[in-house]
């Protein structure tokens, strides 16, 4: 059985020095849910994109009025691309407050450049132009028509000094809209890219299916760098996993075990993708902890998975044998009536510490 040990470089415990009971539960979850442990060469990688859009319209701001010609005359995309629970929104928040001169203080008399909304579903071009008007502040009182709503996002952007503009759940746009809605929205977007003396940028992010969007207007391509969030490979990323899981239960005062292919077991009830690995494993730390127990292990997680898949028991992929074979999207099962769990009935006083204990019918 193979499990963490502190390295030199390895955290402390937060509870080290303090009886773990000392600190609550919510707390320490809380901690380890702000705490961050990124995957730096793709955060390395969105960093320097963010870094060069904060260029261009530092570039832009500096520019005398009538003095930007040819591309540094146009806003640009970056397009995060990535599976549901890869993390794409909170790199992307990360980042962003890395560039406080981006968010502003308003109260402070500094412009906000960026604002971030997300895509509505359904998607059309007129309710895309409504929330970015709202998030700057301008009052809707009814629904406007598509030409006016985006005549007024030409004009407000520049009025409440936004530069970039992030849209998150960008494939909204593509999911029920047809093509002629779609180009509206291209074209919405370069006419917002092409401000005279005021160009705006836009970051979008969401599942892969944006590059769809992107990519049959020749101009929207020439405008947009990707970055792809790609899925979890064990044996690409097991070092990078295993060094994560371990700081987090050393952070939490337990140890893991990474006997019987947890880290295996993990990635593949977290669909590859490293948010939901993330959520998982904090789940199962908080698990361990709950029950007392030292050690993070296939154990604590089997509980985890079952709640959160609602799958049957022989198909939780922290117990299985046959676990690869899992498909962890569509593992609701059914019951019948030869599994179920009877209660007692009982009266429990008020102030008893007696509970009811279920009695568990077994198939015969």
């Amino acid at each position: 059985m193979r499990r963490t040990k502190m390295g030199k470089n390895q955290v402390k415990p937060l509870t080290e020095g303090a009886a773990r009971d000392e600190r609550s539960l919510d707390d320490l979850m809380m901690e380890l849910n702000h705490h961050y442990y990124g995957r730096k060469k793709r955060d390395d990688l969105l960093k320097a994109e963010v870094e060069r859009l904060r260029k261009r319209i530092k570039f832009q701001m500096d520019a005398a009025s009538g003095s930007l010609v040819g591309e540094m005359a146009e806003g640009r995309i970056l397009a995060l691309l990535g599976e549901s629970g890869a993390g794409k929104t909170r790199s992307l928040t990360r980042i962003f407050k890395k560039f406080p001169e981006l968010l502003g203080k308003p109260e402070a008399g500094r412009e906000r450049y960026l604002i971030s909304i997300k895509a509505p579903s359904p998607c059309l071009p007129r309710l895309i132009a409504e929330r970015i008007l709202r998030a700057v502040g301008y009052p809707i009182q009814k629904e406007l028509a598509e030409n006016v709503a985006w005549n007024l996002v030409t004009q407000y952007l520049p009025a409440c000094g936004v530069r970039l503009v992030h849209i998150d759940e960008f494939q909204h746009v593509s999911q029920r809209n047809d093509a002629l809605q779609r180009q509206k929205v291209r074209d919405s977007m370069k006419d917002v890219m092409q401000i005279p003396d005021f160009p705006v940028s836009f970051v979008v992010s969401g599942l892969p299916e944006i590059a769809e969007f992107l990519q049959p207007d020749r101009q929207i391509k020439r405008r947009t760098r990707t970055i792809v969030f790609h899925p979890l490979s064990y044996e690409r990323d097991r070092s990078f996993l295993e060094t994560m899981i371990s700081n987090y239960v050393c952070r939490a005062g337990i140890e893991a075990d990474f006997g019987g292919e947890f880290v295996k077991r993990l990635i593949h009830a977290a669909s590859s993708q490293t948010g939901i690995f993330i959520e998982y494993l904090l789940e199962g730390i908080e698990q361990a902890l709950l029950l007392d127990r030292n050690v993070l292990d296939n154990r604590c997680l089997e509980d985890v998975y079952a709640i959160r898949s609602g799958c049957l028991p022989d198909q939780n992929v922290f117990t299985a044998k046959n676990w690869r074979s899992i498909d962890v999207e569509q593992s609701i099962g059914k019951y019948d009536d030869s599994e179920f769990v009877e209660w007692d009935d009982v009266d429990i006083e008020e102030d008893s510490d007696t509970a009811a204990k279920p009695r568990v019918r077994r198939n015969s």
